[in-house]
């Protein structure tokens, strides 16, 4: 737990030297207040868009409460350009280490590869988590004031939830920078899958069991109050064995020394 503790340590105030602590937060930010105030707005831009000639909207389409604004900001921002956000900002979190040597020559020093992989992890997660967490309060924010306020404990489970899909976003993220050389190569794989899973939650409902971006639907779910998805605790449970799983992969090729220690 040491090492744990120092390796958590140097990657924090690495993320503070690269003021990811600072612009991170603020993008999700951005994003978070994105969907609550363009659906606020919508109404009136396609009035002033539309005019005599305009298109005829149906008013009942365009009303919604804040818990669906909520679940919008979930799928359509934070699934999307978030995801997008994350993969550039950690493409590096393993391969910028490789390319540069240092994980090398860290892994000469007297130093547990397991606490050392865990430190990054946990590091990067709470950035992610605290980044997420400032984007979906300001949404709330905005969601309350603008349409017919939200429901807070309702909100905090569908955020917990959607914690777990971003524990995996992560641990991918980390296994692809394990793996591949160059930085965009990693950011590019990266999006690739996570963005082909989130497409694929919903689909089926035995792929959603094995399948972690469900918890994103679910979260969602929890917020529109559309019907919890059956066997949601599978789904928990297949997401832990995913993430483990990563994370011994993760040991396991930087353990045997292949070809991903080598510089770039």
């Amino acid at each position: 737990m040491k090492n744990t503790w120092t390796i958590f340590k140097k990657e924090s105030r690495q993320m503070g030297l690269e003021y990811k602590w600072i612009w991170l937060p603020v993008v999700f930010i951005l994003l978070g207040a994105t969907q609550p105030v363009t659906s606020y707005y919508l109404p009136s831009i396609l009035e002033m868009m539309g005019g005599e000639q305009g298109i005829t909207v149906d008013p009942s389409m365009l009303v919604q409460d804040g818990d669906t604004i909520l679940a919008a900001t979930l799928g359509s921002q934070f699934d999307q350009m978030g995801l997008i956000i994350i993969a550039l900002s950690f493409m590096g979190i393993i391969q910028g280490e490789k390319a540069s040597g240092m994980l090398s020559f860290m892994m000469t020093r007297p130093l547990n590869l397991r606490s050392y992989l865990l430190g990054k992890w946990v590091a990067a997660f709470s950035l992610i988590a605290f980044s997420m967490m400032a984007g979906f309060g300001t949404s709330m924010l905005y969601s309350h004031y603008l349409f017919d306020g939200v429901n807070v404990a309702i909100g905090i489970k569908a955020f917990s939830i959607y914690l777990v899909w971003s524990m995996f976003i992560l641990s991918v993220i980390m296994t692809v920078s394990t793996l591949l050389r160059g930085s965009g190569s990693v950011a590019f794989v990266s999006i690739v899958i996570l963005l082909s899973c989130r497409m694929l939650a919903g689909m089926n409902p035995i792929l959603d069991l094995v399948n972690p971006a469900s918890l994103s639907v679910e979260a969602a779910s929890v917020l529109t109050d559309s019907g919890g998805m059956p066997g949601i605790l599978w789904v928990f449970l297949f997401a832990a064995v995913w993430i483990l799983s990563l994370f011994s992969m993760n040991e396991w090729l930087i353990k045997n020394k292949k070809v991903y220690l080598r510089h770039s």
